[in-house]
């Protein structure tokens, strides 16, 4: 018997099939339906594409020898691994483009195929988009991956609202043509389709070559930037809302969701919709990539939260010093509180070895020794940077051990005695001075960066301990006042505003201090924290949050300028 093949140009679901029943069931009770049946499936195609208006669709098939660049979508599920997948293959230019992807998303996965085939329609979408068509055709055997975008079903599942989310987000830029056709009936194209979706799950022998997508090949190769922020959805999320209000005044945030194996914030600016994809990988890092019609946007928003990261571009280092008794539970106490109790700790043959993971997903490993000795492990970022501040308040602690610690993690080569001298360089009279010594084991780190040859991703490493001994200096200068500033005394009890929102010393301590001289140093030096874009405040505590710098100038005038602060700010307050 003669195969046939059914187009519906008007109908409930316009688009071709491959039996009558399937037919009739589209065109029952449709007032104005058009169908006709054929020999091939060309002049099925060739039927349609005369069309000039889909009832249903409201959307246009031009003919396909014009620019529309058709895709063929299908979903596949593996039972036994719980994973889902897509096949698709790209119609262009006489070529055909093959891919497919596998997902582990075990929500979607309840879906079983119809998640996958859900991947695919978005993957037609974004090829749409990445590449600047004007139209796409997308051939598909599931009727709601047409019915979720179009209206027609409401979308209840998260997967379903992502998609729908996803299409809304393009359907402007790109002219989407959704052709529904008949599953498993010898079409060539969506046999290929399903195919690819088996063989990238394992579940078929390897018989195509699959092309890696835009999306993947970046994150893979690393043309995606990777850093370390917050993994918490509600910080990210604020994090997210407040970076994107810096950039636009009337942005609205609209939250994140979880999209499959990543996560998606979408967000609103001048009522057009963009998206920015999260993937928190299993390394504690986190990699950001715009998606969606308005890529500018997303584009604009991720460069601005790389920027309040911290890059991870160095390899894991080590270092061993002497940190004196009751420094070692010190310290494991005070990382275990920046890490909010998330920390492990393994008794080993020898010592005790904790392993710190912090909000941001940087780990740091210390194995502490019963003569007081702390071996750190970890890469130059957030946790490591916390530990030499704390460490640098022990006694036990030199100079020479900062150093050789700054050497050994960021592959610099300074001596200590060239520290000093460049320290005393830099600030002559304070260097000389009563100044707590603590301060300058602080400041160390950031005289190195000088000695650093080569190009770097980030010089915020140098920044932080420059930033973190100003901190100190501040807290020695209240100090000298009887001025105490405690975990139950912040800087808000120093500090107020001015009718021009600048710091200044609350009255009582004027009076307390008596000296105008003195006042002015704390206010200037408090205000250089409320204006530098590299400190945050929190319950009025001082957090140095080390944004990245890609800019060793930029490094180098910060550091120059916490030196000329101190040095300026010693002469005026210490007579």
């Amino acid at each position: 018997m003669a195969v046939k093949y059914y187009a519906v140009k008007k109908g409930k679901m316009p688009g071709i099939y491959y039996s009558w029943n399937e037919c009739k069931t589209q065109v029952d009770g449709f007032s104005g339906a058009e169908y006709k049946s054929f020999k091939s499936e060309k002049e099925a195609r060739d039927y349609i594409s005369d069309n000039s208006e889909q009832t249903s669709m409201n959307k246009s098939i031009k003919n396909t020898n014009t620019l529309a660049v058709e895709a063929y979508v299908d979903g596949s599920y593996n039972s036994r691994t719980n994973e889902f997948s897509y096949g698709m293959i790209i119609l262009r230019n006489g070529e055909e483009l093959k891919y497919a992807e596998k997902y582990a998303d075990k929500e979607m996965a309840s879906m079983h195929n119809v998640a996958g085939e859900i991947k695919g329609a978005e993957a037609a979408m974004r090829y749409a988009v990445e590449n600047s068509l004007k139209e796409i055709i997308i051939y598909h055997d599931y009727e709601g991956i047409a019915k979720w975008c179009l209206g027609e079903w409401k979308a209840n599942k998260e997967g379903t609202k992502a998609y729908k989310e996803y299409y809304d987000s393009v359907k402007n830029k790109v002219d989407i043509t959704f052709v529904k056709v008949a599953g498993h009936s010898n079409n060539k194209y969506n046999d290929i389709a399903d195919e690819l979706a088996k063989q990238v799950l394992g579940i078929i022998e390897a018989k195509h070559v699959i092309k890696i997508s835009k999306e993947k090949e970046d994150l893979d190769m690393g043309k995606a930037k990777s850093l370390y922020i917050t993994r918490d959805i509600d910080k990210l999320t604020q994090l997210l809302d407040d970076t994107a209000k810096s950039i636009w005044s009337n942005v609205i945030g609209k939250g994140i969701k979880e999209v499959g194996q990543q996560k998606r914030y979408t967000f609103e600016v001048d009522g057009e919709l963009s998206l920015l994809d999260i993937y928190q990988r299993g390394d504690g890092q986190t990699t950001l990539r715009p998606t969606g019609a308005n890529i500018e946007n997303a584009t604009k928003l991720k460069a601005a939260v790389e920027l309040r990261g911290y890059r991870a571009t160095a390899e894991q280092k080590q270092y061993t010093m002497f940190v004196g008794e009751d420094w070692v539970e010190k310290t494991v106490q005070y990382l275990s509180g920046l890490c909010e109790g998330n920390v492990e700790k393994y008794e080993e043959e020898g010592h005790d070895r904790y392993v710190f993971v912090s909000d941001i997903g940087d780990k740091l490993t210390l194995h502490t020794y019963s003569n007081h000795r702390i071996m750190v492990q970890g890469k130059p970022l957030y946790l490591y940077n916390e530990f030499l501040s704390y460490v640098s308040y022990s006694p036990k602690v030199e100079v020479n051990d900062i150093i050789k610690a700054t050497n050994e993690f960021i592959d610099t080569n300074t001596d200590v005695d060239e520290a000093r001298n460049k320290m005393s360089e830099m600030m002559p009279v304070a260097y000389a001075g009563s100044v707590d010594p603590v301060i300058w084991k602080l400041f160390s780190p950031s005289v190195t960066l000088s000695n650093i040859e080569k190009d770097m991703e980030d010089y915020s490493c140098f920044t932080f301990p420059a930033l973190r001994a100003l901190e100190g200096y501040l807290k020695y200068l209240l100090a000298e006042k009887n001025i105490v500033i405690d975990e139950a005394h912040n800087f808000g009890t120093v500090f107020n505003k001015d009718s021009n929102d600048k710091a200044i010393v609350i009255s009582k301590y004027v009076t307390d201090i008596a000296d105008t001289d003195y006042v002015e140093a704390l206010e200037e030096i408090y205000n250089y924290f409320k204006t530098n874009r590299h400190v945050i405040f929190h319950v009025d505590q001082i957090l140095i949050t080390t944004k990245v710098i890609e800019n060793k100038q930029e490094a180098t005038s910060i550091i120059n300028d916490v030196a000329a602060l101190i040095e300026r700010t010693y002469k005026k307050a210490i007579k």
